[in-house]
């Protein structure tokens, strides 16, 4: 006991004086020391090549451009890296690898702008950034090129040079990367990659490009696409991104890998804040140690393993059932709560750490590459300066020390690792040249106790890990993390470690796993400070009994065993004339003395050994060998030369011997390159020689070839190859003589860029007040080319000419102030610039804020407070800076002080505004600086002339936040307001903001927010009613405007546009939240208008909505209109709320279109009202509630919504492949329109197509249909369900009953249906009705079913049209009717039921002459089976018959089966479908229609998959049908819709020409298809083809075939066509013929048409002929019925309309085709 009381109390001194290092150093044990031995019952994993680098993001900055790390080059090799990534990140995708900067505008291939946090960044020389900078820097740390290509804004063959340049430094292995991050929403990715399909469908054709043998020398270039992390949590464009990647090349071998990028947060503000409770004050960054650290610490830790395998189980899994591979290109930690410091903490490389762990273990990743090498310690390797834990205002992150935690900062060292290149560099050296790991077990000696869970969440993460590493050489490695405070812990290594191996080890450790680590570790041995990281500045050998003890607490331990005979292989090297070669030995084995002897050059010691092969003579054969520090041999290998490839040797326009070209881009600027033939390859390769330069070659591969240069100029050369080595030609430089620059504004000492190329200035300054005030300008040339070169300027305006402008005087409008350069070269170049002048007599310019020269033409808080100093009596301002130079401004006006802004003022400092009047000048702009603050509490902003509108608020950066908020003092008064503005706010690029309660009105645009690359979260309020914390909320404002004050200030007939929205991913605008107030858009055109946008709509209102009075030839207006959605961008617009029926409620009142979607996206409608709450509309002004169209890949859902004064309620148009629709539980009130008579006017839902989507879903359910003229329309429709809907009190028009009859469910050219349930009545008398008030109708609606259904007082319950067949009718209710069931001529349906399965339909009529079953002639004869109610107990006994059961009032009961449960499904019939062919002959004399219906029957068995169906070769007519249809026109017309639905393309325009027609049918169908083509690729149609259309459309559907129908959905037109039949042509009182008897033939036609008349009761008096215009071609009078041909030789080719005129007036039609 003595004794152990000794040893303890020397322990504790030894640990307070010395520290640990003094127990290491003497292998002194704490008592309770835990020894942990090793057992490896893991996988072992076969490691790649080049698995783990560095990304070179930042190297674009001064301080850490290529050029700079090479000189500074020794901390880049401790981070080991195996691969450099170049130029890496989004920089990639604006980089001109040559040149090793951004692209200039005009050398971008794409029409996109450089990004603006990247402007300004081209300061560097040539070649300091470029790509040979970087292969130097790959050559001296041994590290393998990644290539990460320009895919957006340059071209495949100017990168290709890049690869070429690779080889030409002899780099025969290295990776490719096809961009970066295109998943973000972007402006730019956003226009040249609109969805991940364009990507892609580039990416492979570059890939394709590189390796499909053309460049056979590329062909085992790995090759990566980008990907994406889906991040659920954060939806939008990159949800669907890597599923839609990885769709794509699963089947494309030459896509080796898929790119993800991982950030993880760190989430240590709430595991701080939850685990000190809520009454702790949160942490900050003056916490040097925060409560319960170590707990804090574990959790975090946690987040880093589980955040890693949630992404490796989901997106890498995916990735690796591809069979690619997973390049982690980008990886680090992020902290979301930026208030909290922990980037440059230890934490923050254990995280990393951690990360880094738990990839190794997968085998489907292989490459781990940090974000970044150098920068600043929120996410880099190496700090760039001294400054590399301040990060500035820029970044939103907090600095771990400022303010009031320290009175200094913490000072960097520069180009020293930082904590995580100091926690990485461990891992990236075991894994230099590794070829296996595995994961090592660790397990208490003694009690085989596991070490401590991380959190008892999850007991998975132990806080002591450990992996092996096996090397090429023979040596093993193991890392050791301990992830916790427990520094008594010891590693027994003897199982894993032979006695006497060659063993050394070492451990990196801060003492707080909070410090922040300001550079390289220092000696262990030393004492130990804060914001320092610890390590042995040399390895430590192994004591003898393998055992580490006393393991630091949060540390990474290393221990080397390197094999004890030492032998590096050196392999035999051929080595290209000019290229580099690396020799390397592992840095754990190179020691003092080493060195490299090569034959003929003198010895080095350098680790790595760069070699060129021009210090040697061609072929040669030279001996490579390296000794050790006790001379002895270790490595012998031999390095042979290739000899040179002839160097090429280029000229312009056979001048071989130019330097440089000057030219001019206003002259001709294209120019003949080519290769000196002496210089030139004997038989050269397609890939011999490659152009390189921006611009564009018309072969870059020819040894001649015309070139463009961009307007700015480029330098040219060649790089030529024999498949083995490489060589590059001389270069020439085209120098544009035209100068690179600005034109600033300038007052002779200072000077300003003129944003936009727009100068708003004031031309009423008085001489007085503003003495000799003039805006002068200058010309700052930027292009350091033309230095030396004389630059003649020459400046003109409106009113004359010189660079200065008097502001005394008006100027015309419009008004531009010109420069005119001339550049004396070999020939003067001269070119035109201009910016444009706003030139308008201010307000008050005596008494307001004024551009003057003083202020550089703009005014900024300065000069608002100087003002408001002097001229705001009683007004409080409280500033922060000095009066000359204020940093942030808080003023509260009083009630007579009026503020007047005119031209720019500029927000350069933090503003608040209270209580302001503001009125701005004709013009006038508010533009937020950059990272400035602005807050409107209570203020007027209003244009200061009523006819001269100003332009607006202008926040355009990250890191700004504006403010607009008022008072909401009464319901209807707010103290907020801004008008007279033509756009009054303007948000992008992820602004934060918040308008509330103001009062926007007569403004052309209100608010408009778009360009936004992730989302905008709504942010919520906290209690303090500070409104600094609030965020992307738009509540409680009232958006209105008044024509007339609308046209005084803009000039035109418009209304106000609400919100504009562009570009999005997510933004809400409105609430559901109680205490908020509902936004209220009044008499404007449009409510909300989105493009491209995501976005959800809560608890907002809008009244009179509507095009302005006077602008009838404008497009109908909507509340809510979205455009330009794609499935792909995860596209999603939600309008109310679907959880509460209450809160989130949108309200629509009088607007001509409530809900207007244009596009592919996910839908959602909820609980909304429409026209619920307001008087009855005029109809003619109120179109549709909602109207949806174009849904390719939609997902829609309208659920629970009322609507009262219906004219369309709800109409889908051409909803595409693979939608989804959910009608639901709408309720359409009792209170409706009265019937206008036109298309779709009083119906409650409208699904109408051109084409039939293969593979859409659509459910009509549970939705209640009160007193309108139509239920529920559908036309050209698969798998649509309509069941359990209530269609009651329909209504009746007495004006046009055939034109626009009144139908509860009426269905069209639809397939694979289900009506079911559904309960349709009308309350009127129903004498006579017949067809114009029907319950339920089908045309042309095959294979489904019609069942279930209660069908009361109607004409006809259920009618047939056309082909029906495969649709059963069962086990409905007929309650009222003239007919239960009718048939029209022509009408083809299966026999209904079987003995064994009767119909079970079910009658009760007490009105006269009804029948349950009738039809017109020409009806094939059919079966229809019921029980007889005489003998139930026997179904043999069933009657068989057809057309009609003639019984007054007797109810046919349902009995069994019952057709109502819900597995029920329709089956074609196809010897019943073989019978109803062999009849079709007899139902009509018109061949056309004959044809027609066989068509009909063609495209149903294509629907059915006939082709499956064993039996269908038995049955004569079927197979006859398909051998005179299939591979023929209307095969190919069928085709054609598919390919228009799925897979639109310009090729089919000629593909559809191409289709050899001779049918009328076919021929309208191919005008059809060909105008709705058009359409699907967004042309418009012009008047041909709204009148083709509209002449198709009116031609029976049995004589224009589906081409009717399409035509008819195409112009949004019921497709009626109704036959007024009344009892004297039903089938059993007469056999008359329908009353259009006109027959036309033959049809197409050549020279005659053969008119006949098949009503011979009826002589007809008089024949016309009219084109599709309606214009008469010939008319001829005719006495009689006998067929009468009439030449048309001399008519043109088209369609035509032939009219008959009988005795008694009556008129019949028939049309004919000229070709």
């Amino acid at each position: 006991m003595l004794m152990e009381t000794k040893l303890t109390l020397q322990k504790s001194i030894l640990s307070k004086r010395f520290g640990l290092a003094l127990l290491f150093i003497l292998g002194v044990s704490f008592t309770n020391a835990q020894t942990y031995e090793i057992s490896l019952p893991g996988n072992v994993r076969e490691m790649p090549e080049d698995i783990l680098g560095f990304n070179g993001q930042n190297t674009f900055e001064s301080t850490s451009t290529w050029n700079e790390i090479n000189s500074n080059n020794l901390n880049i090799f401790k981070l080991s890296p195996s691969t450099l990534r170049y130029p890496g990140g989004t920089v990639a995708n604006f980089w001109d690898w040559r040149k090793g900067v951004f692209l200039n505008k005009s050398e971008f291939t794409e029409d996109i702008d450089l990004p603006e946090n990247y402007k300004g960044k081209n300061q560097f020389t040539n070649k300091e950034n470029g790509i040979g900078n970087y292969f130097l820097n790959c050559l001296k740390n041994n590290s393998t090129p990644l290539l990460d290509l320009n895919i957006l804004s340059s071209n495949f063959h100017y990168q290709l040079g890049s690869l070429y340049e690779a080889k030409l430094y002899g780099f025969n292995n290295f990776y490719v990367e096809l961009g970066n991050e295109f998943y973000l929403g972007s402006k730019e990715n956003r226009q040249v990659f609109p969805t991940v399909k364009h990507y892609i469908d580039r990416a492979l054709k570059w890939t394709d490009g590189l390796k499909n043998g053309t460049y056979p020398f590329f062909n085992n270039v790995k090759v990566a696409v980008v990907g994406a992390e889906s991040d659920q949590s954060n939806p939008g464009r990159r949800r669907l991104w890597l599923n839609t990647i990885i769709n794509e090349v699963v089947k494309v071998p030459e896509v080796d890998a898929i790119t993800v990028h991982i950030y993880l947060d760190s989430d240590i503000a709430d595991i701080v804040n939850t685990t000190n409770g809520t009454t702790t004050p949160p942490y900050t960054c003056c916490d040097a140690v925060p409560a319960n650290s170590e707990q804090i610490f574990k959790k975090g830790i946690l987040n880093a393993f589980q955040g890693t395998n949630g992404i490796i189980q989901d997106e890498i899994a995916a990735i690796g059932t591809a069979n690619k591979e997973a390049w982690i290109t980008e990886y680090n930690m992020l902290n979301s709560d930026k208030s909290i410091a922990v980037n440059g903490s230890w934490f923050h490389g254990l995280f990393v750490a951690a990360m880094t762990f738990e990839m190794l273990q997968n085998s489907t990743i292989t490459k781990i590459i940090p974000h970044t090498l150098i920068g600043d310690g929120i996410f880099s390797g190496l700090f760039n300066d001294g400054h590399g834990l301040n990060y500035g205002n820029t970044t939103e992150y907090t600095d771990p020390v400022q303010g009031a935690c320290t009175s200094s900062s913490l000072l960097t060292s520069q180009y020293e690792r930082t904590a995580l290149g100091i926690a990485i560099s461990p891992i990236a050296d075991a894994l230099k040249g590794c070829i296996k790991t595995q994961k090592v077990t660790l397990t208490e000696v003694g009690t085989n106790a596991l070490p401590m869970p991380l959190d008892v969440s999850n007991i998975n993460y132990l806080d002591f890990q450990g992996m092996k590493f096996e090397k090429a050489n023979g040596q093993v490695d193991y890392v050791f993390i301990n992830f916790s405070s427990n520094n008594s812990r010891n590693i027994d290594l003897s199982s894993v470690i032979p006695l006497n191996s060659n063993c050394d080890y070492n451990l990196y450790m801060t003492d707080e796993p909070f410090n922040f680590i300001t550079g390289e570790p220092l000696d262990f041995l030393n004492n130990h400070n804060n914001n320092k990281a610890y390590c042995y500045n040399n390895y430590q050998i192994l004591n003898s009994n393998r055992i580490i003890n006393n393991i630091p607490q949060y540390s990474i331990v290393h221990v080397r065993v390197k094999p004890i005979d030492i032998s590096i292989d050196l392999d035999n090297i051929d080595l290209c004339c000019n290229a580099w070669r690396t020799y390397s030995v592992p840095k754990e084995i190179w020691r003092e003395g080493w060195h490299w002897e090569i034959e003929g050059l003198p010895n080095s010691t350098d680790n790595p050994y760069m070699v060129n092969a021009n210090q040697f003579e061609a072929n040669a054969n030279r001996s490579v060998r390296l000794f050790n520090e006790e001379n002895r041999l270790v490595g012998e290998g031999t390095l042979h030369t290739y000899p040179c490839v002839t160097t090429p040797v280029i000229g312009v326009d056979n001048n071989y011997n130019i330097e440089t070209k000057e030219y001019c881009p206003n002259d001709p600027m294209t120019f003949s390159m080519s290769i000196d033939p002496g210089s030139l390859i004997s038989n050269p390769s397609y890939y011999s020689y490659l152009w390189i330069a921006t611009g564009e070659f018309a072969n870059p591969h020819a040894t001649t070839t015309e070139f463009t240069p961009p307007t700015t100029g480029t330098d040219v050369y060649v790089i030529a190859t024999n498949g083995t080595c490489w060589e590059k030609s001389n270069t020439i430089n085209f120098k544009s003589l035209i100068p690179e620059g600005d034109i600033v504004v300038t007052n002779g000492t200072l000077t300003r860029e003129i944003e936009n190329d727009t100068l708003r200035l004031c031309d009423n300054l008085s001489s007085i007040n503003f003495p000799n005030s003039t805006v002068d300008f200058a010309f700052i040339p930027t292009n350091q080319n033309l230095a030396g070169y004389t630059i003649n300027e020459s400046w003109y305006y409106c009113n004359g000419t010189g660079n200065s402008i008097p502001l005394t005087t008006s100027l015309n409008d419009p008004c531009k102030m010109y420069l005119t350069t001339t550049v004396s070269g070999i020939n003067n170049c001269v070119s035109t610039r201009s910016i444009e002048l706003l030139s308008e007599e201010c307000c008050q310019p005596d008494n307001s804020l004024v551009p003057t020269s003083a202020n550089l033409m703009h005014s900024n808080i300065n000069d608002l407070y100087q003002f408001m100093q002097t001229k705001c009596i009683g007004c409080t301002l409280v500033f922060t800076g000095t009066p000359n130079n204020i940093e942030s401004l808080d003023a509260t006006s009083v009630p007579a002080f009026l503020l007047t802004i005119n031209g720019l003022f500029e927000v350069d400092g933090d503003l608040t505004l209270n209580n302001c009047n503001i009125q701005m000048g004709p013009n006038a702009l508010i533009k937020l600086g950059k990272n400035k603050k602005l807050n409107l509490v209570n203020c007027i902003i209003n244009e200061c002339t009523a006819d001269k509108p100003w332009d607006g608020i202008i926040a355009d950066a990250d890191n700004q936040y504006i403010s607009i908020t008022g008072s909401q003092v009464l319901p209807a008064t707010l103290s907020s307001s801004i008008s007279g503005a033509k756009k009054a706010i303007d948000l992008s690029n992820n602004v934060e903001f918040l308008i509330a309660n103001t009062k926007f009105e007569n403004n052309q645009v209100n608010i408009c927010v778009h360009d936004c690359a992730t989302n905008i979260p709504q942010k919520e309020i906290d209690n303090s009613g500070t409104p600094t914390p609030y965020a992307g909320f738009i509540y409680g404002n009232h958006f209105i405007s008044e024509e007339n004050q609308m046209k005084t200030l803009f000039g035109n007939d418009n209304l106000a546009h609400g919100i504009y929205l562009n570009s999005l991913d997510r933004i809400t605008i409105g609430s559901k939240k109680t205490s908020l107030e509902n936004n209220l858009f009044e008499s404007c055109e449009i409510g909300i208008i989105s493009n491209d946008a995501s976005f959800t709509s809560l608890g907002n209102n809008f009244d009179v909505i509507h095009r302005p009075i006077t602008a009838l030839n404008k497009d109908f207006s909507a509340a809510i209109s979205s455009i330009n959605t794609s499935y792909l961008n995860d596209s999603k617009v939600i309008i109310g709320d679907e959880d509460n029926p209450f809160l989130g409620r949108n309200e629509f009142n009088n607007c001509a279109v409530s809900i207007d979607i244009d596009g592919e996206l996910e839908l959602g409608v909820y609980n909304n009202y429409f026209d619920v709450n307001t008087s009855m509309p005029d109809p003619t002004n109120n179109i549709f509630d909602i109207f949806i169209k174009n849904t390719g890949q939609s997902s829609i859902q309208i659920l629970n919504n009322k609507f009262k004064y219906v004219n369309t309620g709800i109409h889908l148009y051409k909803p595409g492949n693979f939608s989804t629709a959910n009608i639901y539980n709408n309720e359409f009130l009792d209170e409706q329109l009265l019937i206008n008579n036109t298309d779709f006017s009083n119906t409650a839902i409208v699904i109408n197509s051109p084409f039939t989507p293969h593979a859409s879903f659509f459910t009509i359910e549970n939705n209640s249909i009160n007193g309108l003229r139509r239920g529920i329309y559908a036309v050209k429709q698969k798998n649509l369900v309509v069941k359990n809907n209530l269609i009651e009190n329909l209504t009746y028009t007495n004006a046009y009953p055939s034109q626009f009859p009144t139908i509860g469910i009426d269905l069209a050219d639809c397939s694979d249906f289900d009506i079911k349930d559904n309960t349709v009545a009308s309350s009127i008398s129903i004498n006579n009705i017949y067809e114009t008030l029907t319950g339920i109708k089908l045309s042309n609606a095959n294979t489904g079913n019609v069942r279930c259904n209660t069908i009361s007082n109607l004409g006809y319950g259920l009618s047939l049209k056309g082909n029906c067949m495969g649709t059963a009718i069962r086990q409905n209710t007929f309650n009222e009717f003239n007919s239960g069931i009718y048939r029209f001529a022509n009408t083809t349906i299966d026999d209904q039921g079987s003995i064994t399965e009767p119909t079970n339909n079910s009658w009760s009529s007490t009105i006269p002459n009804n029948s349950r079953l009738d039809a017109s002639t020409n009806n094939i004869p059919i079966r229809w089976y019921y029980i007889n109610p005489g003998s139930v107990s026997d179904p043999s006994s069933a009657p068989i018959f057809d057309p009609t059961i003639y019984i007054a009032t007797e109810c046919i009961n349902p009995i069994t089966p019952s057709y109502c449960i819900p597995s029920h499904t329709s089956n074609l019939r196809y010897a019943s479908l073989d019978e109803n062919l062999q009849a079709l002959d007899t139902l009509s004399d018109d061949i056309n229609i004959i044809y027609n219906e066989k068509k009909d029957v063609y495209n149903l068995l294509i629907k059915s998959n006939y082709e499956l169906k064993d039996s269908i070769t038995s049955l004569a007519n079927v197979s006859s049908l398909i051998s005179e249809i299939e591979n023929g026109p209307a095969d190919e017309l069928i085709l054609l819709d598919s390919l228009i639905m799925s897979n639109p393309d310009s090729n089919l325009f000629s593909y559809l020409s191409s289709i050899p027609v001779s049918w009328a049918g076919d021929f309208y169908k191919q005008q059809v298809n060909r105008i709705l083509l058009k359409e699907t690729e967004k042309k418009q149609w012009d008047a041909q083809d709204s009148l083709w259309l509209d002449f198709i459309a009116s031609i029976p559907r049995k004589i224009g075939g589906d081409a009717v129908v399409s035509a008819c959905a195409a112009l949004k037109r019921e497709c009626a066509e109704q036959n007024t039949n009344s009892n004297t042509n039903r089938l059993n009182n007469s056999n008359k013929k329908s009353a259009n008897c006109l027959i036309a033939y033959p049809n197409p036609t050549k020279e005659f048409i053969s008119i006949q008349n098949e009503n011979n009761e009826e002589p007809i008096q008089r024949i016309s002929i009219y084109d599709i215009t309606g214009r008469t071609i010939k008319s001829l009078n005719y006495n009689g019925n006998q067929a009468i041909n009439i030449s048309v030789k001399d008519l043109e080719n088209g369609a035509y309309k032939v009219e008959a005129i009988y005795l008694n007036n009556k008129r019949s039609f028939s049309t004919f085709i000229k070709q």
